[in-house]
């Protein structure tokens, strides 16, 4: 099981050679996803967007967001927040998994930090040719503050689009 970096700010997730899963953080994006998601054809098991639905595009596969962070909209794209990956603190593959550790910022439209999460995403592969992605987040206020208020929502933390074939 490999996690491979590669260039324009994605990490590539495979099992034997055949890429499973990729992550994206470029910053041309409002928060970093995860696209595809491979099922054990090699079909996406997720899609990006909402066919029919051109207000959905925030929807990109597997990603994080929250419709109410300190009175701000991280979940569509239209309030001028942005998730960011601040920096990594691990890559770790082997036989039994593929590990990556990050710290992403949410940022108001301002600029200033409201809050950031440590992600650790691990790929591990399964019998029958399936495997299974376990995500692990630690959210905190910045810095500077005691606490952030996360407003009752529909909207959030952990989003999945799938595929219209499911």
């Amino acid at each position: 099981v490999e996690i491979i970096p590669l260039p324009e700010h994605q990490v590539s997730f495979r099992i034997d050679g055949n890429e499973k899963l990729r992550w994206h953080f470029g910053t041309q994006y409002t928060r970093p996803f995860f696209y595809p998601f491979n099922g054990p054809s090699g079909a996406s098991l997720t899609r990006i967007g909402h066919p029919g639905a051109a207000n959905h595009d925030h929807h990109r596969s597997v990603w994080f967001a929250h419709h109410d962070v300190a009175g701000e909209d991280y979940w569509s794209e239209n309030g001028g927040t942005q998730i960011r990956q601040k920096n990594w603190y691990a890559y770790a593959d082997g036989d039994r998994e593929a590990i990556m550790a990050s710290r992403l910022g949410w940022f108001d439209p301002t600029g200033e930090e409201a809050m950031e999460m440590d992600l650790i995403a691990a790929l591990m592969p399964r019998p029958g040719n399936e495997h299974a992605l376990e995500l692990q987040m630690t959210l905190r206020p910045r810095k500077s503050a005691k606490s952030v208020a996360l407003g009752k929502t529909n909207f959030g933390l952990l989003a999945v689009r799938v595929a219209k074939t499911l």
